[in-house]
C-alpha cells in the first residue's frame, strides 16, 4: 500500500509541473494530468517526436526515455548546470515543481531540437578540427559548453550508471565462493550469468546504493533502503527453468541473517532449525537480525534437479526424479573412502590419482576423496589400493551434516543419502494440508506467499481462517550442488520460489586456483561452458 502511495505521490508531483508547463504554452493545464496524452503533449514542446510516447511505456527503456524527457524539459527552460540535471533526473517529482512554481522562468526553444543542433554542430567541427567553428559555437551555445570538470564528472557519473543498470536487468558476473559445485564448477570460477533468460526480474527493491547488492564495504551496514518497494515482476522468458540447469538464485532461507560473512553453521534460520538455542541467544546478543527482502538475499549456485511439478526422492545414494534413476552426468561427485595398503606411500598415490582439481591433498592424505563415479573406477585399479567405496548413511541414521529439510525427524527420518520422496509445489495446484505434513509447507505458505499462518489447537490456520488445504501460488524448483556430499542444498532448507530465481550461468569467463590471484589462472577453464564445465 505504501508502495502505491510514494507511485501516486511521485505521478502527481512531476506531472503538477507539467501543469505549470502547459499553462504558459497555451494548453489547458488539466491535461497535464490525462496518461499518454500528457506525454505527447510535453514530446511536442520539447521537440520530440511523438513516439517517445510508446518508448516512455515500454520496460526499463521507458525510464531512460522519461530521464531524457525530464533533461529536454529543463534545456527548453535554459536549466542546463549539471545539479539541475542530476536533481531533475533522481527526484523529478520534487525539483521540477519546485522549479516550475517558484521561479519565473522563460522558455528559450525545444531543448531536445537545440541540443541535437548543437550536438551535429559540435561533431562536425571536431572532425574538421575546425578551432573557429569551435569557437563560434561556445558563444552561439554557451549554456551547452562544459568545462573539464563537468565533462567528468558526466562520464564517471554515466559509466557507474550504465554498469549499474546493465548488472541490474542483464547481466552479472559472480564468482564461485565455495566447493559445492565441485565436479563441474570451481572455487575461484568467474561465472557470466545471463539474467535475461528465465525472463528479467524487476527490481523489489529498488532504492539502493549502485554496483553493490547488500552490504555496504568498510561498514558492513545494508546497501538498500526498504522505504520503497515493488512487487514481484518478471519480464517474458527466454527459457524456462530445465532440469539440469546451473542456476543463480538468491538463498531462500536469506531472510533473516546476522550479517555478512557468518559461517553457514552460525546462520539465524541454521541455528533456529537445527534448534540450538544457546548459541542462538549468544550469536543473537552479538549481532542485529537483518531481515532482507527477497532481491537482497546473498547468491547461490546451484544445479536445477527437480522443476514445479516433480517429485523428488534420493535412495542409497541415488537420486530419482518421478520414480525415474536420473543418469550422473561427468560433473557430478561423491565422497569416497580410498583403502590404501599398509605401508603404501601416500604421496605416490596423491601423484597417481586422476583428479582434475586442486585441494585434494589433505582429503587423500585422510582416505577420503571426493570425486566422479567415473574417477573412482580409476583409482580402484591403481597400485596401492586395496579398494573404494562410496560412504552413504543408511536409511533412518541422521545425516552427518546439519538436519536436513523439513527438519522433523519423528515424521520425515531423512537424510541427505535417502531423501523424500517430496513433491515439489506448482503453481496453482491445491494440496491437503493438517498437523501431519504443515513441516513441508509451512515456509511456502508464511514466508514466501506472505500470509499469516498459525498452528493451534491441532489445526493449521491462514490468514485467521481455519485451512485442510492450500492452493501454491508461485512454482518451485530443487536445487543440489554437483558435490552431492559436501553441499548445503535443497535437501538442508527446502524449496526455491520461482521470485528467488536470478539467472543462467552461460561461461567460465576466467578462473583463479584457489580463488586467489596469485596462485595462477586456470586457462583450460577460460570461456568454458558453465553448464557442466569440467
Amino acid at each position: 500500500m505504501l508502495t502505491l502511495i510514494v507511485i501516486f505521490l511521485a505521478y502527481l508531483g512531476l506531472h503538477a509541473a507539467l501543469f505549470k508547463v502547459f499553462s504558459q504554452h497555451d494548453y489547458a493545464g488539466w491535461k497535464a494530468f490525462v496518461p499518454f496524452y500528457s506525454e505527447y503533449i510535453w514530446c511536442k514542446i520539447v521537440g520530440r517526436s511523438g513516439w517517445s510516447v510508446f518508448w516512455l511505456w515500454v520496460p526499463i527503456v521507458g525510464f531512460f526515455v522519461g530521464v531524457n524527457m525530464i533533461v529536454d524539459l529543463l534545456r527548453s527552460y535554459n536549466q542546463n548546470k549539471f545539479s539541475q540535471h542530476l536533481l531533475g533526473g533522481a527526484f523529478p517529482f520534487i525539483y521540477l515543481p519546485y522549479l516550475f512554481f517558484t521561479k519565473e522562468l522563460t522558455y528559450v526553444g525545444q531543448g531536445y531540437v537545440l541540443f541535437n543542433e548543437y550536438q551535429t554542430q559540435l561533431r562536425k567541427a571536431i572532425k574538421g578540427k575546425d578551432t573557429d567553428a569551435l569557437a563560434q559555437l561556445a558563444i552561439q551555445y554557451p549554456q551547452f559548453t562544459k568545462g573539464i570538470v563537468r565533462q567528468w564528472s558526466e562520464a564517471i557519473l554515466f559509466a557507474v550508471f550504465a554498469a549499474h543498470f546493465i548488472r541490474l536487468f542483464f547481466f552479472e558476473i559472480y564468482v564461485i565462493p565455495t566447493s559445492s559445485m565441485e565436479g563441474s564448477l570451481l572455487v575461484g570460477d568467474y561465472l557470466f550469468v545471463s539474467k535475461a533468460h528465465y525472463g528479467i526480474r524487476l527490481p523489489m527493491t529498488p532504492l539502493s546504493f549502485p554496483l553493490l547488492h547488500n552490504v555496504l564495504p568498510i561498514t558492513g551496514g545494508e546497501s538498500y533502503t526498504k522505504l520503497l518497494t515493488w512487487d514481484y515482476r518478471r519480464l517474458p522468458a527466454i527459457s524456462e527453468v530445465k532440469r539440469f540447469d546451473p542456476v543463480v538464485f538468491n538463498y531462500p532461507e536469506g531472510d533473516s541473517v546476522f550479517g555478512y560473512n557468518v559461517p553457514y553453521e552460525y546462520e539465524y534460520m541454521n541455528l533456529l532449525k537445527t534448534g540450538e538455542t544457546n548459541e542462538l541467544q549468544n550469536m543473537t546478543r552479538k549481532y542485529k537480525v537483518q531481515v532482507r527482502p527477497v532481491d537482497k538475499r546473498d547468491h547461490y549456485i546451484k544445479r536445477c534437479v527437480g522443476v514445479a511439478g516433480d517429485t523428488i526422492e534420493v535412495r542409497e545414494g541415488v537420486l530419482l526424479v518421478n520414480g525415474q534413476p536420473l543418469p550422473d552426468f561427468s560433473g557430478v561427485q561423491y565422497l569416497y573412502y580410498v583403502h590404501k595398503k599398509v605401508n603404501f606411500d601416500t604421496k605416490s598415490l596423491e601423484n597417481q590419482l586422476p583428479l582434475q582439481f586442486e585441494r585434494r591433498g589433505k582429503q587423500i592424505l585422510d582416505n577420503y576423496v571426493y570425486m566422479s563415479p567415473a574417477t573412482a573406477e580409476k583409482v580402484k585399479v591403481l597400485q596401492g589400493v586395496d579398494s573404494v567405496s562410496r560412504l552413504l548413511l543408511p536409511k533412518g541414521e541422521g545425516s552427518r551434516t546439519s538436519k536436513v529439510f523439513p527438519y522433523n525427524r519423528v515424521l520425515y527420518p531423512w537424510n541427505i543419502d535417502n531423501f523424500g520422496p517430496l513433491w515439489i509445489p506448482k503453481k496453482g495446484q491445491t494440496v491437503p494440508i493438517s498437523m501431519s505434513n504443515i513441516d513441508l509447507y509451512a515456509r511456502i505458505i508464511g514466508v514466501f506467499e506472505n500470509n499469516k499462518l498459525e498452528l493451534k489447537e491441532g489445526l493449521v490456520y491462514i490468514n485467521g481462517k481455519a485451512a485442510d488445504s492450500y492452493t501454491f501460488q508461485m512454482d518451485y524448483y530443487w536445487m543440489m550442488g554437483d558435490n552431492r556430499n559436501q553441499s548445503a542444498d535443497s535437501r538442508s532448507w527446502g524449496f526455491v520460489p520461482a521470485d528467488h530465481i536470478v539467472g543462467k550461468p552461460l561461461l567460465v569467463l576466467i578462473s583463479f586456483r584457489n580463488a586467489a590471484v596469485g596462485d595462477g589462472v586456470r586457462w583450460e577453464r577460460v570461456f568454458k561452458s558453465a553448464s557442466c564445465a569440467e
